[in-house]
């Protein structure tokens, strides 16, 4: 809407994905547009009754008018503070964590977090619910996370062209593919946990080089994927029109989590590489200028380090020193010492 010579804009929260709220919320946001207003509507209008809305609404533009009055031939100063809000993107680790805390209280099953928030609007999202009823009258949570994984599973079988969202540590989110499904499947268990593996196709279209491998790339040439949702890394192999492996990119990051359109994880910074059987370590020092700037956790660099050296049967210590090592730039976070 426009008065001729402003737009007033109504915006939603991406957290807001029924389309019967944001009809709801639009119709309540009328009045205010028609009088000049943009309004945008946060995730927590997800919830409430219409009425607790249109008061919600009515307050804060009330609270505006009075601020205007204020701010008439008024010195310069601060009238309003204002409010910090940070996202934290949460990892399936830490979702992991949640789903064992809120076990403590309820009956939950494995994934419970992370199925919620990734098919928030889906029929998934319905279906652990079922899960935890079913939990509760004593059905094996076992059973019920394989069911409710065979249902994820065939979803994006029946997709056939799976994307991958990485998720960088500022926020940023890459898309890769889409790729053909090769095969999705129940991986082997670890720890107790069921995984699903999916291995990925796609066909290279342009020519070029391959960032962080050096080699040639070229029409024709075949990425295969390998994503496992127990593992810290997901596999890229690189192969000509012939089928010659060109090279390996294995990317270091947070287990992946299905979701409707394929998996999503976040990355981690740091690559292996392996060309010719050699494998090399690359942008450690990416992960290395978050770790100092106190944006990741030691035991998250530990992390890292041990997955690192398992795959290329390095010592995890020398690793580790080279990960943290500090020119003791940043006093929140010293350089510790392993022996």
């Amino acid at each position: 809407m426009h008065d001729g010579n402003h737009f007033f804009r109504l915006s939603f929260s991406e957290h807001i994905r029924s389309l019967n709220r944001r009809a709801q919320l639009s119709v309540i946001s009328e009045e205010a547009l028609k009088n000049g207003i943009s309004v945008h509507w946060r995730s927590s209008a997800n919830h409430g009754s219409e009425e607790e809305l249109r008061t919600h609404l009515r307050d804060l533009i009330n609270k505006l008018y009075d601020l205007e009055k204020r701010l008439v031939d008024a010195p310069p100063g601060v009238y309003e503070h204002g409010e910090k809000l940070v996202i934290i993107d949460v990892s399936l680790s830490d979702k992991r964590v949640m789903d064992n805390l809120r076990g403590m209280i309820v009956p939950t099953i494995d994934y419970h977090h992370s199925i919620k928030a990734n098919f928030q609007y889906e029929h998934e999202s319905m279906l652990v619910d079922y899960a935890e009823k079913a939990l509760a009258h004593g059905a094996s949570k076992q059973a019920l996370i394989k069911a409710l994984f065979e249902t994820i599973i065939e979803r994006l079988i029946a997709r056939k062209r799976i994307v991958i969202e990485h998720v960088k540590l500022d926020g940023t989110v890459l898309e890769i593919g889409p790729a053909e499904a090769v095969s999705i499947s129940m991986g082997e268990e670890k720890g107790n946990s069921c995984c699903i593996e999916a291995r990925l196709r796609r066909i290279v279209r342009s020519s070029g080089v391959y960032d962080g491998l050096g080699v040639e790339k070229e029409p024709g040439d075949i990425i295969e994927t390998i994503v496992n949702t127990c593992d810290w890394k997901i596999i890229h192999s690189y192969y000509s029109r012939s089928g010659e492996l060109k090279g390996r990119y294995i990317n270091i990051n947070t287990p992946p989590e299905p979701t409707p359109r394929g998996f999503r994880y976040i990355d981690l910074e740091v690559d292996i590489v392996e060309v010719d059987n050699e494998k090399r370590i690359i942008d450690e020092n990416e992960l290395k200028k978050q770790y100092l700037q106190g944006r990741v956790t030691l035991s998250m660099i530990e992390k890292v380090a041990d997955e690192i050296a398992s795959i290329t049967k390095k010592d995890k210590n020398e690793i580790l020193q080279k990960l943290v090592e500090s020119d003791e730039s940043n006093p929140q976070n010293p350089t510790p010492h392993f022996k």
